[in-house]
C-alpha cells in the first residue's frame, strides 16, 4: 500500500512537471510568434494569398507573403508585433513578408503602388530589420514614422516620394544604368526632411530582384 501510494505520488508530480513545460512552451512560443493583424478597416481589403483572394475582416490575421489590395475610398490599418504599424491609403497594393521573431523581427513591405504610413514605435534590436521597398527604391529604418507613395503612370514610369515625421531612414534609389548595372544612391534622412524619384521603365529593377538587392545594399550598412 505505502509503495503504491508512493508511485501514485511520483505520478502526480511527473504530470505537475509536463503540464508546467507545456505552459512554458506555449507562452514562449506565443511571445516569440510574429503577429500580423488587421485592427482599422474602412471600405473593401483584398488579401492574395496561394493563388486565391479573400475577402478580409477587421482582427483578420495575415501571413507572410500575403498581398494586400486596398479598394477605392477604403484603408486598411495592420499591426505587427504590437508595436509597428502600417497604414494604407485607397488604392495601394503591397506585398508583407515577416520572419524571426517578435523581439528579433525581420520584415519587409514591398509597396507596388498607393500610400504607406509607417509607424515603428520601438527601437529595433540588432538582429532586426524592417524595410519598405517600391519599384525603384529601398528604405531601412529602425523605430521611424514615414509616409510613402508610389504612383505610375501610363508611360510604365514610376514616382516614389517618401517623408520622414520621426526618426530617420536610410533611403536608396535603384535603378540600372545605361550598361543595365544595378546602381544605388543613397540619402540619409531624418526628421522633416523628404525626397521624390522618379525612374523610366527601362530602368526599373525587377520586383523578383529586390529582395536580394534590399539585402546587399542596406542590412549591414546601418
Amino acid at each position: 500500500m505505502r509503495k503504491r501510494s508512493v508511485l501514485i505520488g511520483c505520478g502526480v508530480i511527473a504530470i505537475a512537471v509536463i503540464l508546467m513545460v507545456l505552459v512554458f512552451v506555449f507562452v514562449s512560443g506565443k511571445k516569440n510568434s510574429r503577429s500580423v493583424k488587421v485592427i482599422e478597416l474602412s471600405g473593401l481589403l483584398s488579401i492574395e494569398r496561394g493563388g486565391k483572394t479573400i475577402e478580409a475582416k477587421k482582427d483578420m490575421e495575415l501571413s507572410s507573403e500575403d498581398i494586400i489590395i486596398v479598394g477605392d475610398d477604403s484603408s486598411a490599418r495592420i499591426m505587427l508585433d504590437d508595436d509597428k504599424y502600417l497604414f494604407f491609403g485607397k488604392n495601394s497594393k503591397a506585398k508583407i513578408t515577416v520572419e524571426g521573431t517578435a523581439e528579433e523581427s525581420k520584415t519587409q513591405v514591398f509597396l507596388e503602388s498607393g500610400s504607406l504610413l509607417t509607424e515603428v514605435k520601438e527601437k529595433l534590436s540588432a538582429d532586426s530589420y524592417f524595410e519598405i521597398l517600391t519599384p525603384n527604391s529601398i528604405m531601412s529604418i529602425r523605430g521611424t514614422k514615414t509616409l510613402t507613395e508610389v504612383i505610375k503612370d501610363a508611360l510604365g514610369r514610376v514616382k516614389t516620394s517618401a517623408a520622414v515625421v520621426e526618426g530617420y531612414v536610410k533611403f536608396q534609389t535603384v535603378q540600372k544604368d545605361k550598361n543595365g548595372k544595378t546602381k544605388f544612391v543613397t540619402n540619409d534622412l531624418s526628421v522633416g526632411q523628404g525626397l521624390a524619384i522618379q525612374t523610366e521603365e527601362k530602368e526599373m529593377v525587377r520586383d523578383a530582384d529586390m529582395k536580394r538587392k534590399a539585402k546587399k545594399a542596406t542590412r549591414n550598412d546601418i
